[in-house]
């Protein structure tokens, strides 16, 4: 027998080797010994006869099993292993969400009503900003017992006479060093809290509101509800495939995470818009954020004093989602910066408190922090699954298939939990061909985020308006 070019396991070289007569086999050792291609040795079966066996045991052949088996360890707890905790807590909330947990407030019939304060930051808001006074002035509730006040923050266009004009009031504010959503509503609350409000709503300049939202605020506020985060929409799903994974995004963050998570009296994370506080909450722990995601950083600060957030369903605050490449490469990377920042200082810290203090809405609220890039989540997932096929090959046989099908369930479960968000937006056959064209945007926002991660700083910068 000659000695053949190519590759062979040393398992299987063994088990032909074996099947040799003892002739053949020192024939077969004495031509590969030559060659020098594999280390080898005689030895004796325990049936007596001559045999070859690889040598098993050699050093080279160790090493490569010791590089192997790292590979493996490091695929798997690196890759695998979060792979499928971030499913499986994806895949938790959509069974609970399908099997009906959802809130649904309704709004309270008391006498006494609760005074609000409406705020809405605005920087140069001149070209929209009409259409979200409209919407807050025509809410169903006693026009007496709430005052909207708009913010004009930098405003070097005519967003200040706009509101005036729709009998709001306007605060001015003129500070080119503090600038920023965050720096805006510190300095607005802080003219705003001495007043005679009960209750503070923050709306963005660009957003509609449901007509019914105060009547719910105030009932849950009467029922000892003490923070409430609104159901934020895009209202613009079929504009092009931009919006259109917004909306998808929006329904994987909203309806399939935050809805049922806040009946399981877990962490729900503050927005932006939409957010309602308790006059006593900005009271006793006073609005200091103003990072790029002022919003969940105020959402981590209230969380660290036992305050948690309510998600409310049923009251829309619907808002036009960025449809341009311009629009979404500013706002993604400041939310992607904002947010990975946040989560590698307090992240950890968040979840290992919870975890000793046995708080679950605090360990709840660490762990989240890590998963809200749902892009990035996803791409990391088909990573791991791409990189599961040659991790096998370096695997023992009987791990191989485990692996591998372990890799691609997590795939599948996402695809099916991006279907199943697809389904609540609502599927129509132009949505289908957006569908198909999503994972383009799937792939920039990722890079996106990745990018961002890495940037050394990041200046807060207004989403450039279509």
């Amino acid at each position: 027998m000659t000695a053949q070019s190519g590759i062979i396991g040393y398992d299987d070289m063994y088990t032909l080797v074996c099947q040799l007569p003892c002739e053949e086999q020192d024939r077969f050792v004495q031509e590969i010994s030559r060659n020098g291609r594999l280390p080898l040795k005689r030895s004796r079966c325990r049936h007596g006869g001559g045999i070859l066996r690889v040598l098993r045991d050699s050093p080279q052949h160790q090493m490569t099993l010791c590089v192997s088996f790292i590979l493996v360890l490091f695929w798997s707890i690196f890759f695998l292993l979060p792979c499928v905790a971030v499913s499986l807590y994806y895949g938790l909330f959509v069974v609970l969400r399908l099997c009906g947990f959802k809130s649904q407030y309704n709004g309270g019939l008391s006498r006494q009503k609760k005074r609000f304060a409406i705020v809405i930051p605005a920087h140069n808001e001149a070209e929209i900003i009409e259409t979200t006074l409209a919407s807050v002035q025509g809410i169903n509730f006693p026009q007496e017992q709430f005052t909207v006040f708009v913010v004009a923050d930098n405003c070097s266009d005519t967003t200040a006479e706009i509101a005036r004009k729709q009998d709001c009031e306007v605060l001015e504010r003129f500070d080119t060093e503090r600038s920023g959503k965050g720096c805006a509503l510190a300095w607005a609350f802080g003219q705003i809290l001495p007043q005679d409000y009960d209750a503070v709503a923050v709306l963005d300049a660009d957003c509609t509101i449901s007509p019914d939202a105060l009547n719910v605020y105030e009932s849950l506020l009467q029922q000892g509800k003490r923070v409430l985060q609104s159901h934020y929409f895009v209202g613009n799903p079929d504009e092009n495939v931009i919006s259109f994974a917004a909306a998808v995004g929006n329904a994987l963050e909203y309806e399939l995470f935050y809805a049922p998570k806040s009946v399981c009296g877990l962490a729900v994370m503050l927005v932006g818009t939409g957010m309602v506080f308790d006059k006593s909450v900005l009271l006793e722990n006073p609005w200091t954020a103003n990072s790029l995601t002022e919003d969940a950083e105020y959402a981590v600060q209230l969380a660290e004093n036992d305050v948690q957030v309510t998600f409310v369903s049923n009251i829309k605050v619907t808002q036009n989602a960025s449809a341009h490449q311009s629009q979404l490469r500013v706002q993604r990377a400041r939310w992607a910066k904002g947010t990975s920042d946040l989560a590698y200082q307090r992240g950890v810290k968040l979840a290992i408190n919870g975890l000793c203090r046995a708080k679950l809405y605090l360990a709840d609220l660490g762990f989240t922090l890590f998963v809200v890039s749902r892009a990035f989540i996803f791409c990391g997932i088909l990573l791991t699954a791409a990189l599961s096929v040659p991790v096998a090959f370096l695997a023992t046989p009987a791990l191989r298939i485990p692996l591998l099908c372990t890799a691609w369930a997590c795939v599948m479960l996402n695809v099916l939990y991006v279907m199943t968000a697809f389904y609540f937006v609502g599927i129509t056959r132009h949505r289908l061909v957006m569908l198909c064209q999503s994972p383009l945007i799937l792939c920039q926002m990722a890079w996106l985020s990745f990018k961002s991660f890495f940037s050394k700083k990041h200046s807060w910068s207004k989403t450039p308006r279509s």
